[in-house]
Protein backbone atom coordinates (compact mmCIF):
# COMPACT_ATOMS: atom_id res chain seq x y z
CA UNK A 1 0.00 0.00 0.00
CA UNK A 2 1.31 3.43 -0.94
CA UNK A 3 2.04 5.71 2.00
CA UNK A 4 0.16 9.00 1.84
CA UNK A 5 1.88 11.77 3.76
CA UNK A 6 -0.12 14.69 5.19
CA UNK A 7 -0.08 17.95 3.28
CA UNK A 8 2.67 20.12 4.86
CA UNK A 9 0.50 23.19 4.26
CA UNK A 10 -1.82 21.90 6.99
CA UNK A 11 0.26 20.93 10.05
CA UNK A 12 -1.58 19.04 12.76
CA UNK A 13 -0.89 21.45 15.61
CA UNK A 14 0.58 24.74 16.71
CA UNK A 15 3.36 25.72 19.08
CA UNK A 16 1.45 28.79 20.29
CA UNK A 17 2.27 29.53 23.92
CA UNK A 18 0.75 33.03 24.37
CA UNK A 19 -2.26 34.99 23.30
CA UNK A 20 -1.81 38.39 21.69
CA UNK A 21 -3.37 40.03 24.74
CA UNK A 22 -0.75 38.38 26.96
CA UNK A 23 2.03 39.64 24.71
CA UNK A 24 0.65 43.19 24.63
CA UNK A 25 0.12 43.19 28.41
CA UNK A 26 3.58 41.66 28.98
CA UNK A 27 1.97 38.85 30.95
CA UNK A 28 3.24 35.98 28.82
CA UNK A 29 5.19 33.45 30.91
CA UNK A 30 7.46 32.45 28.03
CA UNK A 31 10.71 34.21 27.14
CA UNK A 32 10.17 33.28 23.50
CA UNK A 33 6.50 34.03 22.80
CA UNK A 34 4.78 32.32 19.90
CA UNK A 35 1.41 33.68 18.84
CA UNK A 36 -1.04 32.39 16.25
CA UNK A 37 -4.02 33.73 14.34
CA UNK A 38 -5.04 35.13 10.98
CA UNK A 39 -2.96 37.53 8.90
CA UNK A 40 -5.22 40.53 8.44
CA UNK A 41 -2.57 42.49 6.56
CA UNK A 42 0.60 41.42 4.75
CA UNK A 43 2.61 43.88 2.70
CA UNK A 44 6.04 45.34 1.92
CA UNK A 45 6.12 48.82 3.50
CA UNK A 46 9.77 49.70 2.95
CA UNK A 47 13.29 48.35 2.45
CA UNK A 48 11.85 45.10 1.06
CA UNK A 49 10.94 43.90 4.55
CA UNK A 50 7.45 42.53 5.10
CA UNK A 51 5.02 43.80 7.72
CA UNK A 52 1.85 42.14 8.92
CA UNK A 53 -1.05 42.40 11.29
CA UNK A 54 -2.01 39.20 13.09
CA UNK A 55 -5.34 38.80 14.87
CA UNK A 56 -6.51 36.10 17.24
CA UNK A 57 -9.85 35.91 19.02
CA UNK A 58 -9.34 38.90 21.30
CA UNK A 59 -6.70 41.26 19.88
CA UNK A 60 -4.45 42.23 16.98
CA UNK A 61 -0.71 42.85 16.78
CA UNK A 62 1.52 44.49 14.15
CA UNK A 63 4.92 42.94 13.44
CA UNK A 64 7.66 43.23 10.83
CA UNK A 65 10.27 40.96 9.35
CA UNK A 66 13.96 41.49 8.59
CA UNK A 67 16.74 39.61 6.83
CA UNK A 68 16.97 37.20 9.78
CA UNK A 69 13.32 36.15 9.73
CA UNK A 70 12.98 32.49 8.83
CA UNK A 71 10.00 30.58 7.56
CA UNK A 72 8.93 26.96 7.45
CA UNK A 73 6.62 24.75 5.36
CA UNK A 74 6.38 27.28 2.50
CA UNK A 75 8.84 28.59 -0.08
CA UNK A 76 9.24 32.24 0.88
CA UNK A 77 7.63 35.14 2.70
CA UNK A 78 6.28 36.25 -0.68
CA UNK A 79 4.08 33.14 -0.68
CA UNK A 80 2.13 34.35 2.36
CA UNK A 81 -1.08 36.29 1.80
CA UNK A 82 -3.63 38.17 3.86
CA UNK A 83 -6.10 35.64 5.19
CA UNK A 84 -3.56 32.89 5.93
CA UNK A 85 -3.55 31.40 9.42
CA UNK A 86 0.00 31.46 10.77
CA UNK A 87 2.04 31.23 13.93
CA UNK A 88 4.75 33.77 14.60
CA UNK A 89 7.69 33.50 16.96
CA UNK A 90 8.22 37.04 18.25
CA UNK A 91 11.04 39.18 19.44
CA UNK A 92 10.07 42.43 21.16
CA UNK A 93 12.09 45.63 21.05
CA UNK A 94 10.43 48.41 23.02
CA UNK A 95 6.90 48.63 21.73
CA UNK A 96 7.62 47.00 18.38
CA UNK A 97 7.63 43.33 17.44
CA UNK A 98 9.81 41.45 14.99
CA UNK A 99 9.05 38.01 13.60
CA UNK A 100 11.88 35.57 14.19
CA UNK A 101 10.05 32.75 12.44
CA UNK A 102 6.73 32.39 10.63
CA UNK A 103 4.97 29.08 10.04
CA UNK A 104 1.80 28.80 8.00
CA UNK A 105 -0.90 26.68 9.65
CA UNK A 106 -3.62 26.95 7.02
CA UNK A 107 -3.46 28.85 3.72
CA UNK A 108 -6.41 31.02 2.70
CA UNK A 109 -7.73 29.97 -0.70
CA UNK A 110 -10.31 32.76 -0.87
CA UNK A 111 -9.18 36.38 -1.16
CA UNK A 112 -9.96 38.94 1.57
CA UNK A 113 -12.10 40.88 -0.91
CA UNK A 114 -14.26 37.83 -1.62
CA UNK A 115 -14.57 37.10 2.10
CA UNK A 116 -15.62 40.66 2.93
CA UNK A 117 -18.39 40.49 0.32
CA UNK A 118 -19.99 37.42 1.87
CA UNK A 119 -23.36 37.85 3.62
CA UNK A 120 -22.95 35.11 6.24
CA UNK A 121 -22.03 36.59 9.62
CA UNK A 122 -19.49 33.90 10.46
CA UNK A 123 -17.65 34.73 7.23
CA UNK A 124 -17.83 38.47 7.88
CA UNK A 125 -16.23 37.90 11.27
CA UNK A 126 -13.03 36.65 9.56
CA UNK A 127 -12.01 40.26 8.89
CA UNK A 128 -14.67 42.31 10.69
CA UNK A 129 -13.75 43.13 14.27
CA UNK A 130 -17.24 44.59 14.73
CA UNK A 131 -18.93 41.32 13.75
CA UNK A 132 -16.64 39.28 15.96
CA UNK A 133 -17.34 41.61 18.89
CA UNK A 134 -21.09 41.10 18.32
CA UNK A 135 -20.51 37.35 18.62
CA UNK A 136 -18.59 37.84 21.85
CA UNK A 137 -21.23 40.18 23.28
CA UNK A 138 -23.93 37.65 22.40
CA UNK A 139 -22.13 34.99 24.42
CA UNK A 140 -21.56 37.36 27.34
CA UNK A 141 -25.23 38.39 27.53
CA UNK A 142 -26.45 34.79 27.33
CA UNK A 143 -24.08 33.87 30.15
CA UNK A 144 -25.40 36.76 32.27
CA UNK A 145 -29.02 35.75 31.63
CA UNK A 146 -28.29 32.21 32.76
CA UNK A 147 -26.43 33.49 35.83
CA UNK A 148 -29.39 35.77 36.73
CA UNK A 149 -31.77 32.83 37.01
CA UNK A 150 -29.38 30.36 38.59
CA UNK A 151 -28.51 32.84 41.35
CA UNK A 152 -32.24 33.17 42.14
CA UNK A 153 -32.56 29.44 42.63
CA UNK A 154 -34.20 28.57 39.31
CA UNK A 155 -33.64 25.13 37.83
CA UNK A 156 -32.64 25.11 34.16
CA UNK A 157 -34.60 22.52 32.19
CA UNK A 158 -33.96 20.97 28.80
CA UNK A 159 -37.18 20.83 26.75
CA UNK A 160 -37.46 18.59 23.67
CA UNK A 161 -37.18 20.16 20.22
CA UNK A 162 -39.32 17.48 18.57
CA UNK A 163 -42.89 17.15 19.86
CA UNK A 164 -45.97 15.15 18.90
CA UNK A 165 -48.39 18.00 19.59
CA UNK A 166 -47.64 21.63 18.70
CA UNK A 167 -49.55 24.51 20.22
CA UNK A 168 -52.93 25.64 18.97
CA UNK A 169 -52.11 29.34 18.52
CA UNK A 170 -53.96 30.47 15.37
CA UNK A 171 -51.12 32.75 14.23
CA UNK A 172 -48.25 30.24 14.56
CA UNK A 173 -47.14 27.66 12.00
CA UNK A 174 -44.72 24.93 13.09
CA UNK A 175 -42.18 23.03 11.00
CA UNK A 176 -43.38 19.50 10.26
CA UNK A 177 -41.39 16.30 9.99
CA UNK A 178 -42.08 12.65 10.79
CA UNK A 179 -40.69 9.56 12.46
CA UNK A 180 -40.88 6.06 11.03
CA UNK A 181 -41.43 3.34 13.61
CA UNK A 182 -39.93 -0.15 13.45
CA UNK A 183 -43.15 -1.49 11.91
CA UNK A 184 -43.11 1.21 9.19
CA UNK A 185 -45.74 3.56 10.57
CA UNK A 186 -45.19 7.29 9.98
CA UNK A 187 -45.73 9.46 13.06
CA UNK A 188 -45.95 13.22 12.44
CA UNK A 189 -43.61 15.34 14.55
CA UNK A 190 -43.15 19.08 14.91
CA UNK A 191 -40.33 21.38 15.90
CA UNK A 192 -41.61 23.09 19.03
CA UNK A 193 -42.68 26.72 18.66
CA UNK A 194 -42.32 27.12 22.44
CA UNK A 195 -41.35 24.82 25.33
CA UNK A 196 -44.51 25.95 27.18
CA UNK A 197 -46.36 22.62 27.35
CA UNK A 198 -43.23 20.76 28.46
CA UNK A 199 -42.56 23.27 31.21
CA UNK A 200 -46.12 23.20 32.54
CA UNK A 201 -45.93 19.41 32.73
CA UNK A 202 -42.88 19.88 34.94
CA UNK A 203 -44.85 22.31 37.13
CA UNK A 204 -47.35 19.49 37.63
CA UNK A 205 -44.47 17.17 38.57
CA UNK A 206 -43.55 19.46 41.47
CA UNK A 207 -40.84 21.75 40.09
CA UNK A 208 -41.57 25.34 41.13
CA UNK A 209 -38.99 27.73 39.65
CA UNK A 210 -37.78 26.66 36.22
CA UNK A 211 -36.31 28.31 33.13
CA UNK A 212 -35.43 27.28 29.59
CA UNK A 213 -32.81 28.99 27.43
CA UNK A 214 -32.69 27.32 24.06
CA UNK A 215 -33.90 27.26 20.49
CA UNK A 216 -37.47 27.40 19.22
CA UNK A 217 -38.78 27.24 15.66
CA UNK A 218 -41.57 29.03 13.81
CA UNK A 219 -42.38 28.84 10.13
CA UNK A 220 -42.85 32.54 9.54
CA UNK A 221 -41.32 34.97 7.01
CA UNK A 222 -37.81 36.20 7.74
CA UNK A 223 -37.70 39.82 8.85
CA UNK A 224 -35.61 42.16 10.99
CA UNK A 225 -37.38 40.74 14.06
CA UNK A 226 -37.83 37.09 13.08
CA UNK A 227 -35.74 34.14 12.02
CA UNK A 228 -37.20 30.61 11.60
CA UNK A 229 -34.87 29.37 14.35
CA UNK A 230 -34.30 31.65 17.31
CA UNK A 231 -33.22 31.69 20.93
CA UNK A 232 -36.07 31.61 23.45
CA UNK A 233 -36.04 32.30 27.17
CA UNK A 234 -39.00 31.03 29.18
CA UNK A 235 -39.38 30.94 32.94
CA UNK A 236 -42.12 29.94 35.37
CA UNK A 237 -42.85 30.68 39.01
CA UNK A 238 -45.27 28.39 40.82
CA UNK A 239 -47.56 29.94 43.46
CA UNK A 240 -47.06 33.44 42.04
CA UNK A 241 -48.84 35.63 39.48
CA UNK A 242 -47.79 37.77 36.54
CA UNK A 243 -46.80 40.74 38.69
CA UNK A 244 -43.81 38.68 39.88
CA UNK A 245 -42.72 38.35 36.26
CA UNK A 246 -42.87 42.11 35.83
CA UNK A 247 -40.41 42.46 38.69
CA UNK A 248 -38.19 39.80 37.10
CA UNK A 249 -38.17 41.69 33.79
CA UNK A 250 -37.26 44.98 35.43
CA UNK A 251 -34.47 43.40 37.44
CA UNK A 252 -33.10 41.36 34.51
CA UNK A 253 -32.90 44.34 32.14
CA UNK A 254 -31.30 46.56 34.79
CA UNK A 255 -28.67 43.93 35.59
CA UNK A 256 -27.83 43.38 31.92
CA UNK A 257 -27.53 47.13 31.29
CA UNK A 258 -25.35 47.51 34.36
CA UNK A 259 -23.10 44.66 33.22
CA UNK A 260 -22.75 46.00 29.69
CA UNK A 261 -22.85 49.77 30.13
CA UNK A 262 -22.26 50.42 33.83
CA UNK A 263 -25.61 52.23 34.16
CA UNK A 264 -29.36 51.62 33.98
CA UNK A 265 -29.82 53.07 30.51
CA UNK A 266 -29.87 51.59 27.01
CA UNK A 267 -28.98 53.51 23.84
CA UNK A 268 -30.71 52.21 20.74
CA UNK A 269 -30.50 54.27 17.57
CA UNK A 270 -31.62 57.76 18.55
CA UNK A 271 -33.33 56.51 21.71
CA UNK A 272 -32.05 56.54 25.28
CA UNK A 273 -34.25 54.20 27.32
CA UNK A 274 -34.28 54.71 31.10
CA UNK A 275 -34.44 51.47 33.09
CA UNK A 276 -34.04 53.08 36.51
CA UNK A 277 -37.68 54.15 36.82
CA UNK A 278 -40.61 51.73 37.25
CA UNK A 279 -41.60 50.44 33.83
CA UNK A 280 -44.76 51.90 32.31
CA UNK A 281 -47.97 49.89 32.81
CA UNK A 282 -50.39 50.64 29.97
CA UNK A 283 -53.74 48.92 29.43
CA UNK A 284 -54.79 47.75 25.98
CA UNK A 285 -57.78 50.13 26.20
CA UNK A 286 -55.56 53.12 27.01
CA UNK A 287 -53.12 52.19 24.22
CA UNK A 288 -55.97 52.17 21.70
CA UNK A 289 -57.18 55.54 22.94
CA UNK A 290 -53.79 57.23 23.32
CA UNK A 291 -52.14 56.11 20.10
CA UNK A 292 -55.01 55.25 17.71
CA UNK A 293 -57.78 57.52 18.99
CA UNK A 294 -60.21 54.60 19.42
CA UNK A 295 -62.57 54.13 22.35
CA UNK A 296 -62.21 50.51 23.42
CA UNK A 297 -65.63 50.35 25.12
CA UNK A 298 -67.35 51.51 21.93
CA UNK A 299 -65.80 48.82 19.72
CA UNK A 300 -65.13 45.92 22.10
CA UNK A 301 -68.35 43.99 21.40
CA UNK A 302 -69.13 45.23 17.90
CA UNK A 303 -66.78 44.11 15.10
CA UNK A 304 -68.83 46.04 12.52
CA UNK A 305 -68.33 49.27 14.44
CA UNK A 306 -64.62 48.41 14.65
CA UNK A 307 -64.55 47.87 10.86
CA UNK A 308 -66.19 51.25 10.33
CA UNK A 309 -63.71 52.98 12.65
CA UNK A 310 -60.78 51.28 10.90
CA UNK A 311 -61.98 52.32 7.45
CA UNK A 312 -62.41 55.89 8.66
CA UNK A 313 -58.76 55.78 9.68
CA UNK A 314 -57.77 54.78 6.14
CA UNK A 315 -57.64 50.99 6.42
CA UNK A 316 -59.46 50.38 3.15
CA UNK A 317 -58.30 46.76 3.08
CA UNK A 318 -60.62 45.72 5.94
CA UNK A 319 -64.19 44.60 5.39
CA UNK A 320 -67.14 43.17 7.33
CA UNK A 321 -65.63 39.67 7.29
CA UNK A 322 -62.73 40.69 9.54
CA UNK A 323 -62.77 39.36 13.10
CA UNK A 324 -62.24 41.66 16.08
CA UNK A 325 -58.78 40.30 16.92
CA UNK A 326 -57.60 40.71 13.31
CA UNK A 327 -58.81 44.30 13.25
CA UNK A 328 -57.03 44.98 16.51
CA UNK A 329 -53.70 43.64 15.27
CA UNK A 330 -53.98 45.53 11.97
CA UNK A 331 -54.21 48.83 13.85
CA UNK A 332 -51.97 47.80 16.74
CA UNK A 333 -49.00 46.79 14.58
CA UNK A 334 -49.18 49.98 12.52
CA UNK A 335 -50.12 52.69 15.01
CA UNK A 336 -49.43 51.47 18.55
CA UNK A 337 -46.57 48.97 18.78
CA UNK A 338 -43.92 51.23 17.15
CA UNK A 339 -44.55 53.87 19.85
CA UNK A 340 -44.24 51.64 22.93
CA UNK A 341 -41.19 51.49 25.18
CA UNK A 342 -39.42 54.48 23.65
CA UNK A 343 -38.33 56.37 26.79
CA UNK A 344 -38.98 53.66 29.38
CA UNK A 345 -39.99 50.02 28.80
CA UNK A 346 -43.74 49.40 28.61
CA UNK A 347 -45.83 46.57 30.05
CA UNK A 348 -48.99 46.35 27.93
CA UNK A 349 -51.61 44.86 30.28
CA UNK A 350 -55.29 43.87 30.57
CA UNK A 351 -55.81 42.01 27.32
CA UNK A 352 -59.41 41.07 26.45
CA UNK A 353 -60.30 37.47 27.29
CA UNK A 354 -60.60 36.67 23.56
CA UNK A 355 -56.86 37.38 23.29
CA UNK A 356 -55.94 35.60 26.51
CA UNK A 357 -54.52 32.42 24.96
CA UNK A 358 -53.41 30.39 28.00
CA UNK A 359 -53.86 33.23 30.51
CA UNK A 360 -56.00 33.26 33.66
CA UNK A 361 -59.00 35.60 33.68
CA UNK A 362 -58.90 38.53 36.07
CA UNK A 363 -61.02 37.72 39.13
CA UNK A 364 -62.39 41.26 39.49
CA UNK A 365 -63.13 41.60 35.76
CA UNK A 366 -63.30 38.25 33.91
CA UNK A 367 -63.65 39.97 30.53
CA UNK A 368 -59.90 40.59 30.76
CA UNK A 369 -56.91 38.35 31.46
CA UNK A 370 -53.80 38.51 33.61
CA UNK A 371 -51.50 38.91 30.65
CA UNK A 372 -48.83 41.42 29.66
CA UNK A 373 -46.43 42.00 26.83
CA UNK A 374 -43.14 43.82 27.37
CA UNK A 375 -42.10 46.42 24.81
CA UNK A 376 -38.70 48.00 24.38
CA UNK A 377 -37.88 50.51 21.64
CA UNK A 378 -41.11 49.68 19.80
CA UNK A 379 -40.31 45.96 19.80
CA UNK A 380 -42.32 43.22 21.49
CA UNK A 381 -39.82 41.54 23.75
CA UNK A 382 -41.88 39.19 25.94
CA UNK A 383 -45.34 37.72 26.47
CA UNK A 384 -46.46 36.67 29.95
CA UNK A 385 -49.47 35.19 31.76
CA UNK A 386 -50.80 34.17 35.06
CA UNK A 387 -51.27 30.65 33.75
CA UNK A 388 -54.69 29.13 33.20
CA UNK A 389 -54.78 25.83 35.10
CA UNK A 390 -58.49 24.93 34.82
CA UNK A 391 -58.59 21.90 32.46
CA UNK A 392 -62.20 22.44 31.36
CA UNK A 393 -61.72 26.09 30.45
CA UNK A 394 -58.39 25.31 28.79
CA UNK A 395 -59.97 22.55 26.70
CA UNK A 396 -62.71 24.95 25.60
CA UNK A 397 -60.13 27.54 24.55
CA UNK A 398 -58.24 24.90 22.57
CA UNK A 399 -61.43 24.00 20.72
CA UNK A 400 -61.95 27.68 19.95
CA UNK A 401 -58.39 28.01 18.63
CA UNK A 402 -58.85 24.92 16.48
CA UNK A 403 -61.99 26.47 14.97
CA UNK A 404 -60.09 29.68 14.20
CA UNK A 405 -57.28 27.73 12.54
CA UNK A 406 -59.77 25.74 10.48
CA UNK A 407 -61.59 28.91 9.37
CA UNK A 408 -58.25 30.42 8.30
CA UNK A 409 -57.42 27.38 6.20
CA UNK A 410 -54.76 26.15 8.63
CA UNK A 411 -54.37 22.64 10.00
CA UNK A 412 -56.10 22.19 13.40
CA UNK A 413 -53.60 20.14 15.38
CA UNK A 414 -54.57 17.43 17.87
CA UNK A 415 -54.74 18.62 21.48
CA UNK A 416 -51.80 17.42 23.55
CA UNK A 417 -53.22 14.66 25.81
CA UNK A 418 -50.17 14.85 28.08
CA UNK A 419 -50.77 18.54 28.70
CA UNK A 420 -54.43 17.93 29.47
CA UNK A 421 -53.37 15.12 31.82
CA UNK A 422 -51.00 17.54 33.59
CA UNK A 423 -53.88 19.97 34.13
CA UNK A 424 -56.06 17.16 35.50
CA UNK A 425 -53.27 15.96 37.81
CA UNK A 426 -53.07 19.56 38.96
CA UNK A 427 -50.81 22.43 37.88
CA UNK A 428 -50.33 24.85 40.78
CA UNK A 429 -51.16 28.54 40.39
CA UNK A 430 -48.22 29.85 38.38
CA UNK A 431 -46.95 32.61 36.14
CA UNK A 432 -44.96 32.06 32.96
CA UNK A 433 -43.25 34.21 30.36
CA UNK A 434 -41.56 33.81 26.98
CA UNK A 435 -38.87 36.33 26.00
CA UNK A 436 -37.24 36.58 22.57
CA UNK A 437 -33.54 36.58 23.40
CA UNK A 438 -32.43 37.53 19.88
CA UNK A 439 -34.55 40.68 20.00
CA UNK A 440 -33.09 41.60 23.37
CA UNK A 441 -29.56 40.90 22.11
CA UNK A 442 -30.13 43.13 19.08
CA UNK A 443 -31.37 46.05 21.18
CA UNK A 444 -28.54 45.70 23.69
CA UNK A 445 -26.09 45.65 20.76
CA UNK A 446 -27.76 48.62 19.02
CA UNK A 447 -28.67 46.56 15.96
CA UNK A 448 -31.94 46.95 14.06
CA UNK A 449 -31.99 43.37 12.71
CA UNK A 450 -31.63 40.24 14.81
CA UNK A 451 -29.66 38.48 12.06
CA UNK A 452 -26.73 40.81 12.84
CA UNK A 453 -26.20 39.17 16.22
CA UNK A 454 -26.69 35.56 15.11
CA UNK A 455 -23.78 33.30 14.25
CA UNK A 456 -25.87 31.70 11.52
CA UNK A 457 -28.99 33.20 9.96
CA UNK A 458 -31.38 32.67 7.09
Amino acid sequence: MKTVFPNPNYPSGSRRNCSIVQVLNKSCDHKNPIIAGRLIEWKVPEKSFWAGQLRDECAALFFRTDENTTHSNFDSLERLRAGDIVEVALEQTGNSFKAKQIRRLAPAQISPGEIRNQSANWVKAVFSEEQKNLFIRRSQIIRQIRRFFLEQGFLEIDAPALVRYPGQEPHLTPFVTSYRTADGAEIPLYLQTSPEFSMKKLLASGLEKIFYLGHSFRREPVSNLHQPEFLMLEWYRAYEDYTSLMRDCEQLLRELAGYLFGCEKISFGDLVIDLSRPFERLTVADALQNYAGLNFNEIRDDPLKFVQAARQKGYTNVDDSWKWDDLFFEIFLNEIEPKLGKSIPTFLIEYPASMGALAHRKKENPDFTERFELYLAGVELANAFTELNDPEEQYGRFLGDRAVRRAAGKEPFPIDPGFMEALKIGVPPAAGIALGVERLLAILSNQAAIRRIQYFHF
